[in-house]
């Protein structure tokens, strides 16, 4: 282990916040990938445009051309090559591609790290390597400032070599300021072979943070500071010396002692939980007090003082002793001694006895031990019959006994079953007494609950309550995924803990081997050595685990065959040589005759493989690169010998080198200063190269990039031969150039006239050159600048030529000497030649310069100089009509129109070779529309309102277009184009009235705009007739109708005309004042008013509408109306006697109709029958029958004022006296009691009439 424990190392790794510096995870995160082409100072990475500050090859011209094909590909790699420096895996960057020109450098792809802080000062740390792939690499890094894209570059190579790559080599970084940083690294390819096959890889590893002063002492005291320290001890020393070892990258170690302040820290209490609990029968139960003592432990033996969570403190004596603290519940109260832990639990019987299920409530009991409190739960249960009490697990392995006590009352259980929770496991015992069975099937280290349920032999009985948690315990199971390493007579066992490790932890660990049966053990670490094993045999290996309970089962077997251990050693001959040059490489190797393979590395590149013979191999090879090759052997190992790998050995490999020799000219002149350059090729070639004249040494240089120079002027009149010697280095050959041969020579001069230096344009001009020098010969060339005018010899030093005319302008006229063998070349100063061009003048006219706008005008230009050719352009202000070519000094264009309006028109002569450009005068031409008119006319003036009508506008002038827009005042009516001359809208109708309508016409180019005057344009609306009828009443008449007070009489008004809608207003009058008036809402034409709210009286009717949009108001004819009374007939005798005459009347009845009076009708007797007087009344006499002793109705028919039926009913009691014979006393008193009964019986009638009328008079 290495946490501290136990004695062990406690191992502190410091570091930055870097991540995934190593790529041991296997995958990239939380790098990020750029997989495509970078250009260097253009591409953006990781938010910021990357700098380009990389080295390139000279025939290479940067990196700004994309391949026409190519691949990109960022990925973390376990190949060999390259092989991880430190660990499983590295980052590799790769490309391949086709390139676009050959000899590029194509950068891409990249990656860039996630951000981590850095101080300044500190040092970075990482590994890198690059190969070459289809062609040499050229890799690029840089460091990242995250806050203002400063770029620290880390790393810039490239490789001429198209196969060459690299051994892994560290980089180290220093941070320039306090910041966030990110890594980024470019990949990329050179076509060195210039074949557009390219591709090359980068791999980056093992990034570290390396600051000599990132950790110091005050950092470690800090850390152990931070530490915890154990001591079983009671009473720990005050201090304590505690060594610390510091080890860095480079495994170089330093020891110092820290010493440990120590604090006792005290131990809180430990308890044991209690569960009691009572049973509740049916019966009325004592429940006995419960009693018992709480437990709980220290490691410091301390004396504790115990209480109850929520209790009151007091004295409570109970069953002669007392107790200090009680706490009541709901099932009972809890006492306990506070000195020596002892409880008493009271019951609550009335709760008790009410419980109906199993029921437990919970105390929390506490241990004070001076300084820190424990507490443990204290469980009240009450359960039924038959339930089991006071359950209890006792742990084992993988299993737990329960057992409990039966139930108080345990009629009829047979038995009883277990039931575990968590997993449900159960067990089961038979009879009443069996109170102990086993749960198996459990996991170590799962704590479990246990109920007991009773069986009956109908069923169940009531279930119990849980037992306190249990955890069953148990040895660990078997150790995981063992493997061996053989180590050549021991074998290094290794393996993963096992996946359960029995409840309690393990205690260390068994590892056996067979055959032999040698063993070796540890306590903490997952691996152990087993030793002393013979070489040749195949051992198998088992591992046990072991905790408290005991050793688990052993692991699954692992075999490993131990060999012989072997050494190889290398040599090369020879151990220096030129590229290309056979090197032969002989391993020898050491073991129990060894035989198997060797195969031969440059670095990580396999060079070959040979066969193991009399205990050596050997390869010829001719491909090793230019460089110090690191060459190894690798024996593969055979059946009974194991791998090994020899040592390195150098091979210095040098290229031939070649080198080439320029001069900066082959005929410089005396005294002027010469450059010879010298140019070396090989692999990256260093050291100097000398220069020669003949054997005279012009001067050593030193090679920068490859290339030497030196500048002389001392070189004598005359030929010289010149070359380059290369001294040669470690990695290449020396090297002499071929000769260069330069020759010396005089110094000419040339100086150029002209016969005249103003011409006009076509004058000619003689243009004449003088040559000094050592008798020069040769030829002179002249210049109007960069175009050449003749080649001429030179003859007594001079050359002319004869030139016919320049154009206008500055001429720069220079003359070069050719040379010739004793002289230099030479160039005379420039001579200006101006020429000049005649002045030109243009004027315009215009063949009409006020025409209408359909007119066409004829623009002409006169231009007049020295026979002017060329253009003239004619412009309207800034828009040009047209080009024309002048002749005969004159151009003309013809314009089809002018828009209206004024026109500035200019011409603009574009001179020629012989005159300059002029531009005319501006000429005015005015252009104007015609005059447009417009004439309105409808289709119908005075239409009704629902009648379309159309709006036509006659528009005269030029063939006018554009449009009009109608105008209903000032509402626009539509807007229609112009055709033919016309433009018409179709309108659905106009709203009534009057309206006045006018047409504009918009105007065109050629026509003005114009306003129709007003047409006037009435809409009527149609008529509407109106009728009124009533329902319910005796009509008259058409125009009268009547009725009786109180009936019901309906109005129907009707109205005619085009689909009417809105309203009639009903309007009843009374003698010329109107009485009542309704508005009622037409629906299909029609109103209806029903009312029998009209008194007695004379009215008139009439219905007045209102009219709508379409249709004009309308008034009905009136209706006269007579309300009648209703008839009122009488009985002057109400309680007539036997055969007696009695007079009745009435009124209200239609005049000169008969009324018939009856006694009891249906059926009854006729008394009379009278015809009413004029004025509607009767007044007659009817005699009554004989016999028709008692309560009676008195009926009279007859009608009423409107000719309806009018009956009326009125109650009569006739009576008679006794008889004389009688007693008078009886007969008065009879006679008092039907005076006195008839006297109740007419109030009652007369009472009952008054309402009986009203119900039964109608018409």
């Amino acid at each position: 282990m290495s946490d501290g424990r136990g004695g062990t190392k406690l191992r502190v790794n410091f570091g930055s916040d870097f991540r995934n510096a190593g790529f041991e995870t296997g995958d990239a995160a939380p790098w990020t990938s750029v997989q495509q082409m970078v250009e260097l100072g253009v591409t953006q990475i990781a938010g910021f445009t990357t700098q380009d500050t990389a080295t390139y090859p000279a025939n290479s011209g940067g990196d700004g051309d994309a391949p026409t094909s190519g691949t990109y590909t960022v990925a973390v790699t376990s190949a060999n090559p390259p092989g991880p420096t430190e660990g499983t895996y590295a980052l590799g960057l790769r490309s391949s591609m086709t390139t676009q020109f050959g000899c590029d450098v194509v950068h891409g792809p990249a990656a860039y790290s996630a951000a981590f802080d850095a101080v300044a000062g500190q040092t970075l740390n990482f590994d890198w390597r690059a190969y070459a792939g289809s062609d040499a690499y050229a890799v690029f890094g840089y460091l990242l400032n995250t806050a203002d894209g400063t770029q620290t570059e880390v790393l810039d190579t490239y490789t001429i070599n198209a196969s060459g790559s690299t051994n892994w080599a560290t980089v180290a970084v220093t941070v320039p300021a306090n910041g966030s940083y990110r890594f980024v690294f470019v990949a990329g390819t050179y076509d060195a072979t210039c074949g557009r096959a390219a591709g090359g890889s980068l791999y980056v590893d093992n990034f570290q943070v390396v600051s000599a002063s990132f950790v110091d002492d005050a950092i470690v005291s800090k850390v152990a500071e931070k530490l915890t320290y154990e001591n079983a001890s009671d009473d720990p020393p005050a201090t304590r010396t505690v060594v610390v070892s510091v080890e860095n990258v480079s495994a170089e170690t330093a020891t110092g002692d820290i010493t440990v302040n120590i604090t006792p820290v005290n131990d809180v209490p430990v308890g044991t939980p209690v569960s009691v609990q009572w049973e509740n029968t049916t019966a009325d139960d004592v429940f006995a007090d419960i009693t018992g003592t709480l437990s709980f432990t220290d490691p410091d033996d301390a004396t504790f003082t115990f209480g109850i969570t929520g209790g009151t403190q007091g004295t409570y004596s109970i069953g002669g002793i007392d107790y200090d603290v009680a706490l009541a519940g709901t099932y009972g109260t809890l006492y306990v001694d506070d000195a020596t832990g002892a409880y008493r639990v009271v019951g609550n019987d009335a709760a008790i006895e009410a419980v109906s299920t199993p029921i437990a409530e919970a105390f929390t009991v506490t241990a004070f031990d001076g300084t820190d409190t424990g507490s443990m739960t204290f469980t009240l249960g009450v359960t039924l019959p038959p339930a089991p009490r006071n359950v209890v697990g006792t742990p084992g392995n993988s299993q737990v006994s329960v057992s409990w006590d039966k139930p108080i009352i345990a009629t009829g259980v047979t038995g009883y079953q277990v039931t575990s929770s968590p997993d449900g496991q159960t067990c089961s015992t038979v009879g009443v007494d069996s109170v102990t069975c086993v749960v198996t099937g459990l996991t170590n280290g799962t704590p479990y609950t246990f109920t007991v349920l009773p069986t009956t032999a109908t069923g169940f009985g009531t279930v119990s309550l849980p037992s306190l948690a249990v955890t069953p315990t148990g040895p660990p199971t078997a150790p995981q995924n063992v493997t061996g390493t053989d180590g050549g007579g021991r074998v290094l066992v290794a393996w993963d803990p096992p996946a359960n490790d029995g409840g309690t932890p393990i205690t260390g660990y068994t590892v056996t081997t067979s055959p032999g049966g040698a063993t070796c053990t540890t306590t903490g670490a997952a691996n152990c050595t087993v030793l002393g094993l013979a070489i040749g045999t195949t051992y198998t290996f088992t591992v046990v685990a072991t905790n408290v309970q005991g050793n688990g089962p052993a692991s699954s077997p692992v075999s490993v065959t131990l060999k012989s251990s072997t050494a190889t050693s290398l040599t090369a001959s020879p151990t220096s040589a030129n590229v290309g040059v056979d090197v032969t490489l002989t391993a020898t190797v050491t073991g129990a005759s060894p035989s198997g393979s060797v195969e031969f590395f440059d670095g990580t590149t396999s060079l070959g493989t040979a066969a193991v013979s009399g205990g050596t191999a050997q390869i010829i090879t001719g491909t090793l690169s230019a460089g110090a090759r690191s060459i190894t052997a690798a024996y593969g190992g055979d059946a009974t010998n194991n791998t090994s790998v020899s040592s390195a050995t150098t091979v210095t490999v040098v290229t031939v080198a070649t080198v080439t020799l320029a001069a900066s000219g082959s005929t410089p002149s005396a005294g002027a200063p010469l450059t010879l350059t010298a140019t070396v090729t090989g692999n990256t070639p260093t050291g100097s190269v000398e220069f020669f004249d003949g054997t005279t040494s012009l001067g050593t240089v030193a090679l920068a990039a490859g290339e030497a120079s030196i500048e002389t002027s001392s070189l004598a009149l005359g030929s010289h031969s010149l070359t380059a010697v290369y001294s040669g280095d470690t990695l290449n050959t020396t090297a002499t150039s071929s000769a260069a041969t330069v020759t010396v020579l005089t110094v000419a001069g040339v100086a150029v006239a002209a016969s005249t230096e103003t011409p006009l344009v076509g004058d000619p001009v003689t243009l004449t050159a003088t040559v000094t020098g050592n008798a020069p010969s040769g030829t002179v060339e002249f210049f109007d600048g960069v175009t050449s005018l003749g080649v001429v010899a030179v003859s007594g030093g001079t050359a002319a030529v004869a030139v016919p005319s320049f154009v206008a302008g500055d001429h720069s006229i220079t003359a070069i000497y050719s040379g010739d063998a004793g002289n230099t070349t030479a160039t005379s100063t420039v001579l200006t030649v101006n020429s000049s061009k005649t002045t030109a003048t243009i004027a315009l006219a215009a063949s009409d310069e006020t025409p209408f706008v359909d007119d066409p005008v004829t623009l002409t230009a006169t231009v007049t100089g020295n026979a002017p050719s060329g253009t003239v352009e004619f412009f309207d202000g800034v828009t040009s009509l047209g080009v024309v070519a002048v002749s005969g000094g004159t151009a003309a264009v013809a314009v089809p129109s002018f828009v209206a309006g004024d026109h500035s028109i200019t011409a603009i002569y574009s001179g020629d070779a012989g005159n300059t450009t002029a531009t005319s005068t501006v000429l005015t031409v005015n252009s104007s529309k015609t005059t447009a008119t417009i004439a309105l006319a409808a289709s119908d003036e005075t239409p009704f309102v629902d009648d379309p009508v159309t709006l036509t506008a006659t528009v005269t002038g030029s063939s006018p277009t554009g449009s009009v827009e109608f105008f209903d005042g000032v509402t626009s009516l539509g807007v229609v184009a112009v055709s033919g001359g016309t433009a018409s809208v179709v309108l659905p109708g106009f709203a009534a009235g009057d309206h006045s309508i006018t047409a504009t016409y918009s105007g065109d180019p050629s026509n003005s705009s114009v306003t129709s005057g007003d047409l006037s344009v009435t809409s009527r609306r149609h008529t509407s007739t109106v009728t009124l009828t009533s329902l319910g009443a005796s009509p008259l008449s058409p125009s009268l109708a009547r009725i009786v007070v109180g009936d019901e009489i309906t109005f129907v008004s009707a109205v005619a005309g085009q689909l009417p809608s809105g309203s009639v207003e009903f309007r009843i009058e009374q003698g010329g004042v109107l009485w009542a008036t309704t508005d009622i809402t037409l629906t299909a034409g029609s109103a209806t008013l029903a009312t029998s709210s009209l008194p007695v009286g004379e009215f008139t009717v009439a219905a007045v509408y209102s009219g709508d949009g379409i249709n004009g108001t309308g008034t009905s004819t009136v209706l006269n109306l007579t309300v009648a009374a209703v008839p009122a007939p009488v009985v002057a005798n109400p309680e007539p006697t036997v055969g007696s005459t009695i007079p009745v009347t009435g009124d209200g009845y239609e005049p000169n109709t008969p009324v018939e009076i009856l006694l009891d009708v249906p059926g009854g007797t006729v008394l009379a029958t009278v015809i009413t007087d004029a004025d509607g009344s009767f007044s007659t006499t009817v005699t009554l029958p004989a016999g028709a002793l008692g309560n009676h109705s008195l009926v009279i028919l007859g009608q009423n004022s409107a000719g309806g039926v009018a009956s009326a009913e009125l109650p009569i009691a006739i009576v008679t006296l006794p008889s004389t014979g009688g007693d008078p006393t009886q007969v008065a008193n009879l006679g008092g009691l039907l005076v006195a009964a008839g006297v109740a019986l007419m109030l009652w009638v007369n009472a009952s009439n008054r309402r009986t009328r009203r119900c039964i008079v109608s018409r």
